[in-house]
């Protein structure tokens, strides 16, 4: 369900008020490529009429700004530029694009296919050439604030067409399937009520307007309620609701008419920890009942507690894709970080100046330790133990702060702010 506030309601029986022209899009094979025999897998359609690559009959090409050239080394090798790869295979897997760190996703547990996909707001460019696959279950998209997550949200939801690129969700492309809206529910980051109704009677309206009788629709708006915690004020009007209340509320209506995919755009932002820790609770009863959520977030450690493959993107590009363990793994070429507690921290530097796997070795009196930066930390957590057993030393802690998602963010981002 999507909040009335923009031109974008089209329930069934619904006419959507305005539709924008279709912008024409690369057929989902590649480039000058065409499908191989017996045509396209179930999912995908036809390409769009027209020479591929090329501007549909009787519409003018669209004016897009020169795209900025792919990031400079070293990400070069993690987000190389779509224009410099050969034409892709068929099918989705071969077509995850860069930086793809999932298993090959089998057709039926595909859910947001994304390719070559570029937005143009006059000179601004939205989104930078960005291509990622997602299958069933929880994904999060992670980035800093004007990263792109939002303008990617409104193209998956076909709120906004995209400037080039191909995009199926559920196999469908989300411009041009109304049918697909009823799939497929949407939290957005801004609020959309009518502050004079009460969230009974909002969630109702919604689903009256979606074709449903009056006591259907209390039924759905109630159940709907009921699962967001919010049976108690249902009563009250919504512009004297509370910033999480008001949340739950967004929450509501994107899950009225039971979709099997939720797009969920900052969901916890602004909301206190209790609300925060509710909310978690029902994205992991979203997922336990067979739902499929892409929640975007800019609050690292908040990912972490709901799933463990997430979505890098920045200034409107995917920096990588995958799973934490595996995104990680882009990292190595950089040393990192471990600290170790101990009272005995001038003895343990001198005996760790001596290994050839160590870097630096820095010594920290307040807290009592020692860090050091390695480009093997295996090795190092391998004979750190028999170093310290041999040696009589104690230790409080052994960690890296390395290991934890913000530390991922922060390697992968820096190159991009260079660059």
């Amino acid at each position: 369900m999507i909040p009335p506030q923009r031109p974008y309601w089209n329930g069934p029986g619904v006419p959507m008020p305005h539709v924008p022209p279709p912008v024409p899009m690369r057929p989902p094979w590649g480039y000058p490529q065409q499908p191989p025999a017996g045509g396209p897998p179930p999912g995908y359609g036809p390409p769009v009429p027209g020479p591929a690559g090329q501007p549909m009959p009787g519409m003018p090409a669209p004016a897009l700004p020169a795209v900025p050239p792919g990031p400079v080394a070293p990400m070069t090798g993690i987000m190389p530029n779509l224009a410099d790869r050969p034409a892709p295979q068929w099918g989705p897997a071969s077509m995850a694009g860069p930086a793809t760190f999932f298993e090959d996703v089998p057709a039926d547990d595909l859910v947001v296919f994304v390719r070559g996909v570029t937005k143009v707001y006059g000179e601004m460019l939205g989104l930078n050439d960005v291509s990622l696959t997602l299958s069933r279950g929880t994904t999060a998209i992670v980035g800093p604030n004007g990263a792109g997550k939002s303008t990617l949200f409104q193209i998956l939801t076909g709120l906004v067409r995209p400037s080039r690129g191909t995009v199926r969700v559920l196999g469908q492309d989300p411009g041009t399937s109304p049918s697909l809206h009823a799939r497929i529910g949407f939290c957005p980051d801004f609020d959309a009520f009518y502050g004079g109704m009460t969230g009974f009677d909002f969630l109702t309206m919604l689903a009256r307007l979606d074709g449903d009788r009056k006591e259907a629709a209390g039924a759905k708006a109630r159940e709907a309620l009921r699962k967001v915690r919010l049976l108690e004020v249902m009563d009250r009007k919504v512009g004297t609701y509370s910033r999480g209340m008001r949340q739950r509320v967004k929450l509501a209506q994107a899950i009225l008419h039971d979709p099997e995919l939720l797009f969920l755009d900052e969901p916890t932002v602004g909301t206190d920890p209790i609300t925060k820790h509710h909310l978690q609770e029902m994205f992991r009863t979203f997922e336990n009942e067979g739902k499929s959520l892409v929640i975007s977030t800019h609050v690292l450690h908040e990912v972490e507690s709901i799933t463990d493959r997430i979505v890098l993107i920045n200034r409107g590009r995917v920096l990588a894709e995958g799973k934490i363990a595996a995104i990680r793994k882009l990292i190595d070429l950089h040393p990192q970080r471990i600290w170790i507690e101990t009272d005995e921290f001038r003895k343990l530097a001198a005996l760790l100046l001596q290994n050839t796997a160590i870097v630096t070795v820095q010594i920290h009196e307040h807290p009592a330790g020692v860090s050091v930066l390695t480009y093997q930390a295996e090795r190092i957590y391998d004979e750190l133990p028999v170093l310290l057993d041999q040696n009589k030393i104690s230790v409080r802690y052994l960690g890296s702060p390395d290991d934890n998602l913000n530390a991922v963010f922060a390697y992968l981002t820096q190159f991009q702010m260079q660059g």
